[in-house]
Protein backbone atom coordinates (compact mmCIF):
# COMPACT_ATOMS: atom_id res chain seq x y z
CA UNK A 1 0.00 0.00 0.00
CA UNK A 2 2.99 2.68 0.84
CA UNK A 3 4.58 2.16 -2.78
CA UNK A 4 0.76 3.14 -4.13
CA UNK A 5 1.16 5.98 -2.24
CA UNK A 6 4.76 6.83 -2.81
CA UNK A 7 4.12 10.28 -4.92
CA UNK A 8 1.55 11.34 -2.47
CA UNK A 9 3.08 12.39 1.01
CA UNK A 10 -0.60 13.21 2.58
CA UNK A 11 -1.70 9.70 0.94
CA UNK A 12 1.17 8.21 3.11
CA UNK A 13 0.94 10.34 6.50
CA UNK A 14 -2.87 9.17 6.22
CA UNK A 15 -2.34 5.47 5.66
CA UNK A 16 0.28 5.71 8.76
CA UNK A 17 -2.33 7.43 10.56
CA UNK A 18 -4.84 4.79 9.91
CA UNK A 19 -2.45 2.21 11.43
CA UNK A 20 -1.82 4.01 14.64
CA UNK A 21 -5.70 4.13 15.47
CA UNK A 22 -5.67 1.50 18.27
CA UNK A 23 -7.69 -1.81 18.20
CA UNK A 24 -9.41 -3.13 21.44
CA UNK A 25 -7.42 -1.52 23.27
CA UNK A 26 -3.73 -3.30 21.82
CA UNK A 27 -0.74 -1.04 20.48
CA UNK A 28 -1.45 0.84 17.10
CA UNK A 29 -0.63 -1.52 14.57
CA UNK A 30 1.71 1.07 13.20
CA UNK A 31 3.89 0.25 16.08
CA UNK A 32 4.72 -3.77 14.32
CA UNK A 33 4.94 -1.78 11.39
CA UNK A 34 7.84 0.44 11.89
CA UNK A 35 9.26 -2.06 14.28
CA UNK A 36 9.82 -4.55 11.28
CA UNK A 37 11.26 -1.86 9.13
CA UNK A 38 14.03 -0.82 11.30
CA UNK A 39 16.77 0.29 9.23
CA UNK A 40 17.41 3.80 8.34
CA UNK A 41 18.58 3.70 4.80
CA UNK A 42 16.15 1.43 3.18
CA UNK A 43 12.90 2.27 1.23
CA UNK A 44 10.26 2.29 4.17
CA UNK A 45 12.42 5.00 6.61
CA UNK A 46 13.10 6.93 3.28
CA UNK A 47 9.62 7.31 2.26
CA UNK A 48 7.42 8.15 5.63
CA UNK A 49 9.93 10.57 6.61
CA UNK A 50 10.17 12.60 3.36
CA UNK A 51 6.43 12.50 3.39
CA UNK A 52 6.35 13.38 7.11
CA UNK A 53 8.59 16.14 6.18
CA UNK A 54 6.72 17.44 3.28
CA UNK A 55 3.18 17.54 5.09
CA UNK A 56 4.79 18.73 8.07
CA UNK A 57 4.73 15.64 10.30
CA UNK A 58 7.87 15.03 11.64
CA UNK A 59 6.66 15.61 15.23
CA UNK A 60 3.90 13.21 15.08
CA UNK A 61 6.40 10.79 13.16
CA UNK A 62 9.22 11.41 16.00
CA UNK A 63 6.39 9.99 18.69
CA UNK A 64 5.63 7.09 16.19
CA UNK A 65 9.15 5.83 15.92
CA UNK A 66 9.64 6.59 20.02
CA UNK A 67 6.82 4.39 20.79
CA UNK A 68 7.82 1.59 18.44
CA UNK A 69 11.42 1.49 19.99
CA UNK A 70 9.82 1.49 23.78
CA UNK A 71 8.02 -1.44 22.26
CA UNK A 72 11.25 -3.31 21.08
CA UNK A 73 12.67 -2.79 24.15
CA UNK A 74 10.20 -4.00 26.55
CA UNK A 75 10.19 -7.06 24.00
CA UNK A 76 13.56 -7.27 24.91
CA UNK A 77 14.66 -6.51 20.86
CA UNK A 78 17.25 -3.97 21.87
CA UNK A 79 19.30 -4.09 18.53
CA UNK A 80 15.98 -3.23 16.82
CA UNK A 81 15.44 -0.18 19.33
CA UNK A 82 19.03 0.47 18.60
CA UNK A 83 18.38 0.89 14.96
CA UNK A 84 15.05 2.34 15.49
CA UNK A 85 16.90 4.88 17.59
CA UNK A 86 19.30 5.62 15.11
CA UNK A 87 15.86 6.51 12.35
CA UNK A 88 14.50 8.71 15.75
CA UNK A 89 18.15 10.74 15.80
CA UNK A 90 17.78 11.55 12.00
CA UNK A 91 14.25 12.92 12.20
CA UNK A 92 15.30 15.17 15.57
CA UNK A 93 17.78 16.24 13.00
CA UNK A 94 14.86 16.60 10.04
CA UNK A 95 13.10 18.07 11.65
CA UNK A 96 15.54 21.01 12.94
CA UNK A 97 15.65 20.17 16.79
CA UNK A 98 18.97 21.47 18.12
CA UNK A 99 21.86 19.38 17.15
CA UNK A 100 22.70 18.43 21.16
CA UNK A 101 19.25 16.42 21.08
CA UNK A 102 20.57 14.12 18.40
CA UNK A 103 24.08 14.19 19.75
CA UNK A 104 22.57 12.63 22.72
CA UNK A 105 21.57 9.87 21.16
CA UNK A 106 24.54 9.11 19.02
CA UNK A 107 26.18 9.28 22.27
CA UNK A 108 24.36 7.09 24.29
CA UNK A 109 24.34 4.35 20.94
CA UNK A 110 28.59 4.53 21.36
CA UNK A 111 28.04 3.62 24.93
CA UNK A 112 26.08 0.14 24.50
CA UNK A 113 28.35 -2.75 24.53
CA UNK A 114 28.26 -5.40 21.74
CA UNK A 115 26.17 -8.59 22.08
CA UNK A 116 28.09 -11.49 20.92
CA UNK A 117 25.61 -13.01 19.65
CA UNK A 118 25.70 -13.28 15.53
CA UNK A 119 22.56 -12.36 14.90
CA UNK A 120 22.46 -9.32 15.92
CA UNK A 121 26.32 -8.30 16.42
CA UNK A 122 26.00 -6.91 12.87
CA UNK A 123 23.27 -4.87 13.55
CA UNK A 124 24.32 -3.28 17.05
CA UNK A 125 27.73 -3.04 14.85
CA UNK A 126 26.35 -0.99 12.35
CA UNK A 127 24.43 1.00 14.32
CA UNK A 128 27.34 2.04 16.41
CA UNK A 129 29.56 2.67 13.48
CA UNK A 130 27.23 5.26 12.35
CA UNK A 131 26.69 6.74 15.63
CA UNK A 132 30.63 7.01 16.42
CA UNK A 133 30.78 8.67 12.14
CA UNK A 134 28.08 11.57 13.36
CA UNK A 135 28.90 12.50 17.31
CA UNK A 136 32.44 12.60 15.83
CA UNK A 137 31.74 15.17 13.34
CA UNK A 138 29.55 16.68 15.85
CA UNK A 139 32.83 16.96 18.20
CA UNK A 140 34.71 18.32 15.36
CA UNK A 141 32.48 20.70 13.96
CA UNK A 142 32.07 22.72 17.01
CA UNK A 143 35.75 22.68 17.80
CA UNK A 144 36.21 23.85 14.43
CA UNK A 145 33.80 26.99 15.34
CA UNK A 146 35.80 28.02 18.77
CA UNK A 147 39.62 29.81 18.43
CA UNK A 148 42.37 27.35 18.60
CA UNK A 149 44.15 26.94 21.66
CA UNK A 150 41.32 27.83 23.90
CA UNK A 151 39.76 25.70 26.38
CA UNK A 152 36.32 25.37 24.90
CA UNK A 153 38.11 24.03 21.94
CA UNK A 154 39.62 21.41 23.75
CA UNK A 155 36.71 20.41 25.46
CA UNK A 156 35.41 19.33 22.15
CA UNK A 157 38.79 17.54 20.93
CA UNK A 158 38.90 15.78 24.40
CA UNK A 159 35.52 14.43 23.67
CA UNK A 160 37.13 13.11 20.01
CA UNK A 161 39.90 11.78 21.77
CA UNK A 162 37.62 9.76 24.49
CA UNK A 163 35.82 8.19 21.45
CA UNK A 164 38.85 7.17 19.33
CA UNK A 165 40.95 6.44 21.82
CA UNK A 166 40.76 3.05 23.60
CA UNK A 167 43.29 0.83 25.95
CA UNK A 168 45.03 -2.27 24.33
CA UNK A 169 44.93 -4.05 27.85
CA UNK A 170 42.75 -3.81 30.44
CA UNK A 171 45.04 -2.57 33.01
CA UNK A 172 44.65 0.91 34.32
CA UNK A 173 48.48 1.66 33.57
CA UNK A 174 47.61 0.05 29.89
CA UNK A 175 48.47 3.02 27.29
CA UNK A 176 45.64 4.41 24.78
CA UNK A 177 46.29 3.59 21.20
CA UNK A 178 44.39 4.72 18.26
CA UNK A 179 41.73 2.90 16.80
CA UNK A 180 40.38 2.23 13.39
CA UNK A 181 36.95 3.69 14.41
CA UNK A 182 35.64 6.70 11.83
CA UNK A 183 36.16 8.94 15.14
CA UNK A 184 39.84 8.46 14.19
CA UNK A 185 39.65 10.39 11.13
CA UNK A 186 37.63 13.12 12.49
CA UNK A 187 40.28 13.78 14.90
CA UNK A 188 43.11 13.22 12.49
CA UNK A 189 41.72 16.08 10.26
CA UNK A 190 41.88 18.35 13.25
CA UNK A 191 45.48 17.45 13.77
CA UNK A 192 46.30 17.91 10.31
CA UNK A 193 44.55 21.07 9.81
CA UNK A 194 46.21 22.46 12.92
CA UNK A 195 50.12 21.31 12.15
CA UNK A 196 50.21 18.05 13.86
CA UNK A 197 51.17 16.21 11.08
CA UNK A 198 52.82 13.32 13.23
CA UNK A 199 49.64 12.93 15.30
CA UNK A 200 47.40 13.02 12.24
CA UNK A 201 48.95 10.25 9.89
CA UNK A 202 48.65 8.04 13.49
CA UNK A 203 45.11 8.41 13.49
CA UNK A 204 45.02 7.63 9.71
CA UNK A 205 47.03 4.43 9.77
CA UNK A 206 45.01 2.13 11.72
CA UNK A 207 42.35 2.58 9.15
CA UNK A 208 44.45 2.28 5.94
CA UNK A 209 46.01 -0.91 7.63
CA UNK A 210 42.69 -2.48 8.36
CA UNK A 211 41.35 -1.28 4.91
CA UNK A 212 44.10 -2.85 2.98
CA UNK A 213 43.70 -5.94 5.03
CA UNK A 214 40.32 -6.56 3.76
CA UNK A 215 41.18 -5.84 0.32
CA UNK A 216 43.82 -8.21 0.79
CA UNK A 217 42.16 -11.49 2.15
CA UNK A 218 40.32 -14.32 0.66
CA UNK A 219 36.55 -12.75 1.28
CA UNK A 220 35.54 -10.68 -2.08
CA UNK A 221 32.48 -10.40 0.02
CA UNK A 222 34.09 -7.61 2.23
CA UNK A 223 35.48 -5.84 -0.27
CA UNK A 224 32.96 -2.90 -0.84
CA UNK A 225 33.67 -1.95 2.65
CA UNK A 226 36.99 -1.63 2.21
CA UNK A 227 36.77 0.20 -0.95
CA UNK A 228 35.05 2.60 0.96
CA UNK A 229 37.16 2.70 4.29
CA UNK A 230 40.59 3.35 1.79
CA UNK A 231 38.61 5.85 0.11
CA UNK A 232 37.53 7.56 3.47
CA UNK A 233 40.91 7.34 5.14
CA UNK A 234 42.60 8.72 1.92
CA UNK A 235 40.47 11.96 1.13
CA UNK A 236 40.33 12.90 4.83
CA UNK A 237 44.13 12.38 5.10
CA UNK A 238 44.67 14.60 2.01
CA UNK A 239 46.04 11.82 -0.22
CA UNK A 240 43.92 13.08 -2.88
CA UNK A 241 46.37 11.56 -5.86
CA UNK A 242 45.98 7.72 -4.28
CA UNK A 243 41.87 8.54 -3.51
CA UNK A 244 41.58 9.60 -7.38
CA UNK A 245 43.37 7.02 -8.87
CA UNK A 246 41.62 4.08 -6.47
CA UNK A 247 38.08 5.36 -7.18
CA UNK A 248 38.49 5.78 -10.84
CA UNK A 249 39.49 2.16 -10.94
CA UNK A 250 36.63 0.56 -9.60
CA UNK A 251 34.10 -0.74 -11.72
CA UNK A 252 30.53 -2.42 -10.87
CA UNK A 253 30.09 -5.82 -9.62
CA UNK A 254 28.41 -8.35 -11.40
CA UNK A 255 25.33 -9.47 -9.21
CA UNK A 256 26.08 -12.63 -7.04
CA UNK A 257 23.17 -14.56 -5.32
CA UNK A 258 21.51 -12.86 -3.08
CA UNK A 259 22.32 -13.37 1.16
CA UNK A 260 20.60 -12.39 4.25
CA UNK A 261 21.79 -8.80 5.56
CA UNK A 262 22.87 -9.98 8.99
CA UNK A 263 19.90 -8.38 11.20
CA UNK A 264 18.41 -10.27 13.62
CA UNK A 265 15.95 -12.82 12.91
CA UNK A 266 12.11 -13.00 14.27
CA UNK A 267 13.15 -16.96 15.04
CA UNK A 268 15.72 -15.51 17.36
CA UNK A 269 14.89 -15.44 21.10
CA UNK A 270 15.22 -12.42 22.70
CA UNK A 271 16.92 -9.44 20.83
CA UNK A 272 15.77 -11.56 17.36
CA UNK A 273 14.16 -9.44 14.97
CA UNK A 274 14.01 -10.07 11.20
CA UNK A 275 16.20 -8.11 8.48
CA UNK A 276 13.68 -6.13 6.35
CA UNK A 277 15.89 -6.55 3.54
CA UNK A 278 18.32 -9.00 1.91
CA UNK A 279 20.80 -7.14 0.92
CA UNK A 280 24.44 -7.47 3.58
CA UNK A 281 25.42 -4.66 5.37
CA UNK A 282 27.36 -2.42 3.22
CA UNK A 283 26.27 -3.64 0.01
CA UNK A 284 24.50 -1.17 -2.39
CA UNK A 285 20.93 -0.09 -2.34
CA UNK A 286 18.46 -2.27 -4.36
CA UNK A 287 15.31 -0.47 -2.94
CA UNK A 288 14.10 -0.47 -7.06
CA UNK A 289 14.43 -4.13 -8.09
CA UNK A 290 11.67 -5.78 -9.88
CA UNK A 291 11.00 -8.67 -7.42
CA UNK A 292 9.23 -10.53 -10.71
CA UNK A 293 12.80 -10.27 -12.95
CA UNK A 294 15.45 -8.10 -11.17
CA UNK A 295 14.82 -5.16 -13.63
CA UNK A 296 15.11 -2.02 -11.68
CA UNK A 297 12.76 0.89 -12.52
CA UNK A 298 14.93 3.55 -13.50
CA UNK A 299 16.53 0.57 -16.06
CA UNK A 300 12.53 -0.33 -17.07
CA UNK A 301 11.36 3.28 -17.59
CA UNK A 302 14.43 4.21 -19.88
CA UNK A 303 14.28 0.85 -21.74
CA UNK A 304 10.41 1.34 -22.47
CA UNK A 305 10.86 4.99 -23.61
CA UNK A 306 13.83 4.76 -25.43
CA UNK A 307 14.99 0.98 -26.01
CA UNK A 308 18.87 0.28 -24.75
CA UNK A 309 20.36 0.75 -28.28
CA UNK A 310 18.66 4.56 -28.62
CA UNK A 311 19.60 5.20 -24.78
CA UNK A 312 22.94 4.56 -25.76
CA UNK A 313 23.28 6.32 -28.71
CA UNK A 314 21.25 9.59 -27.28
CA UNK A 315 22.90 9.72 -23.88
CA UNK A 316 19.18 9.88 -22.84
CA UNK A 317 18.31 10.86 -19.16
CA UNK A 318 17.72 7.51 -16.61
CA UNK A 319 14.99 7.26 -14.28
CA UNK A 320 16.44 6.89 -10.78
CA UNK A 321 15.37 4.74 -8.11
CA UNK A 322 11.93 4.42 -6.73
CA UNK A 323 13.61 5.36 -3.28
CA UNK A 324 14.32 9.29 -4.23
CA UNK A 325 12.99 11.47 -2.07
CA UNK A 326 9.28 12.56 -2.97
CA UNK A 327 10.07 15.99 -2.26
CA UNK A 328 11.61 16.25 -5.62
CA UNK A 329 10.39 15.46 -9.07
CA UNK A 330 12.01 12.63 -10.90
CA UNK A 331 12.67 14.91 -14.03
CA UNK A 332 14.06 17.28 -11.77
CA UNK A 333 17.85 15.74 -11.45
CA UNK A 334 18.02 13.49 -14.46
CA UNK A 335 21.64 11.68 -15.31
CA UNK A 336 24.06 12.76 -17.11
CA UNK A 337 25.27 11.69 -20.90
CA UNK A 338 27.45 9.91 -18.91
CA UNK A 339 25.53 7.70 -16.80
CA UNK A 340 23.05 7.37 -18.92
CA UNK A 341 25.22 5.53 -21.26
CA UNK A 342 26.87 3.49 -18.46
CA UNK A 343 23.51 2.33 -16.92
CA UNK A 344 23.26 0.09 -20.21
CA UNK A 345 26.63 -1.14 -20.25
CA UNK A 346 26.38 -2.26 -16.53
CA UNK A 347 22.11 -2.62 -16.42
CA UNK A 348 21.27 -2.45 -12.60
CA UNK A 349 19.60 -5.87 -12.75
CA UNK A 350 22.76 -7.35 -13.21
CA UNK A 351 25.84 -5.46 -11.48
CA UNK A 352 26.15 -3.73 -8.21
CA UNK A 353 26.75 0.13 -8.95
CA UNK A 354 29.19 1.80 -6.54
CA UNK A 355 28.05 4.53 -4.57
CA UNK A 356 24.35 6.25 -3.51
CA UNK A 357 23.94 10.16 -3.28
CA UNK A 358 23.79 10.70 0.31
CA UNK A 359 21.53 13.92 0.11
CA UNK A 360 18.12 14.12 -0.54
CA UNK A 361 18.24 12.70 -4.31
CA UNK A 362 19.07 9.25 -2.90
CA UNK A 363 20.09 8.24 -6.96
CA UNK A 364 22.50 5.67 -7.51
CA UNK A 365 25.60 5.82 -9.94
CA UNK A 366 27.46 2.88 -11.59
CA UNK A 367 31.20 4.52 -11.16
CA UNK A 368 32.98 6.99 -9.14
CA UNK A 369 32.21 9.79 -10.71
CA UNK A 370 30.13 13.13 -10.34
CA UNK A 371 30.52 12.38 -6.99
CA UNK A 372 31.97 15.02 -3.82
CA UNK A 373 33.48 13.14 -1.04
CA UNK A 374 33.41 14.81 2.30
CA UNK A 375 36.65 15.15 4.18
CA UNK A 376 34.79 15.36 7.76
CA UNK A 377 31.93 13.08 7.26
CA UNK A 378 32.45 10.78 4.62
CA UNK A 379 28.96 11.64 2.66
CA UNK A 380 29.11 11.04 -1.22
CA UNK A 381 27.40 13.76 -2.59
CA UNK A 382 26.25 14.52 -6.42
CA UNK A 383 27.20 17.54 -8.05
CA UNK A 384 23.26 18.40 -8.10
CA UNK A 385 23.38 18.03 -4.42
CA UNK A 386 26.07 19.94 -3.72
CA UNK A 387 24.73 22.64 -5.69
CA UNK A 388 21.56 22.77 -3.52
CA UNK A 389 23.70 22.27 -0.44
CA UNK A 390 25.83 25.43 -0.96
CA UNK A 391 22.79 27.79 -2.19
CA UNK A 392 21.13 26.40 1.19
CA UNK A 393 18.04 24.77 -0.66
CA UNK A 394 15.95 23.33 2.27
CA UNK A 395 15.73 19.48 0.89
CA UNK A 396 19.63 18.97 0.88
CA UNK A 397 20.18 21.33 3.96
CA UNK A 398 20.51 18.51 6.47
CA UNK A 399 22.42 16.15 4.67
CA UNK A 400 25.95 17.42 5.27
CA UNK A 401 26.89 20.91 6.21
CA UNK A 402 28.05 23.29 3.36
CA UNK A 403 31.10 24.72 6.10
CA UNK A 404 32.56 21.18 5.33
CA UNK A 405 34.96 20.17 2.51
CA UNK A 406 34.46 18.07 -0.48
CA UNK A 407 37.28 15.82 -2.85
CA UNK A 408 35.59 16.29 -6.13
CA UNK A 409 35.78 13.18 -8.38
CA UNK A 410 35.33 12.75 -11.79
CA UNK A 411 35.50 10.33 -14.86
CA UNK A 412 39.00 9.71 -15.69
CA UNK A 413 40.15 10.52 -19.47
CA UNK A 414 41.80 7.76 -19.95
CA UNK A 415 40.02 4.59 -19.53
CA UNK A 416 41.70 1.77 -16.92
CA UNK A 417 41.29 -1.88 -17.27
CA UNK A 418 39.61 -3.48 -14.46
CA UNK A 419 42.59 -4.73 -11.46
CA UNK A 420 45.05 -1.80 -13.10
CA UNK A 421 45.46 1.63 -10.96
CA UNK A 422 46.55 4.86 -13.18
CA UNK A 423 48.68 6.38 -10.54
CA UNK A 424 49.68 9.82 -11.56
CA UNK A 425 50.83 8.89 -15.60
CA UNK A 426 52.10 5.29 -14.21
CA UNK A 427 49.47 2.31 -15.17
CA UNK A 428 50.08 0.05 -12.28
CA UNK A 429 48.45 -3.34 -11.03
CA UNK A 430 45.97 -3.02 -7.83
CA UNK A 431 48.82 -5.10 -5.63
CA UNK A 432 51.44 -2.36 -6.61
CA UNK A 433 49.35 -0.16 -5.56
CA UNK A 434 48.62 -1.22 -2.69
CA UNK A 435 52.28 -1.80 -2.07
CA UNK A 436 52.71 1.25 -2.53
CA UNK A 437 49.94 2.71 -0.22
CA UNK A 438 52.07 0.42 2.42
CA UNK A 439 55.33 2.07 1.65
CA UNK A 440 53.57 5.58 1.86
CA UNK A 441 52.00 5.04 4.86
CA UNK A 442 54.07 2.91 6.56
CA UNK A 443 51.66 0.15 7.50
Amino acid sequence: MLADEMKNPSGIIRLLKDLNDKAGGRKPRLTDVIRENFWWDEAFFIKVSAAAKSVHELPWMIEAYEAAAAAARNARHSARATALDVCIAKLYLAAGYKKEKAARVWERIIKLPTNPRAMEADLIKACKGLATLRYSVYCLDNARELEHGTPEEKKWIERLEKVCKAKNKATDDAPQVITSSTSAMQLGLWYRENGYLEEANACFQPFIREALMILSDDDPENDLQGFHDLASALIAAGDDECALAFLNSLRPKPRQEKRSRGGPSDNEEEDGASASSDRPLGEIKDDGEDMKGGETMQDKNANEKFGEAGQAEHGTAVTYSETANNSVSYDELPYSNLMSRLSVRYPRGAYFWLWVCDSHCHREFPIFAEVNVCRMCSSEICDDCLELIRSGDERASKSCNPQHEWLHIDASEQEVAEGQVLLGEELISFEEFKDCLRAKWKV
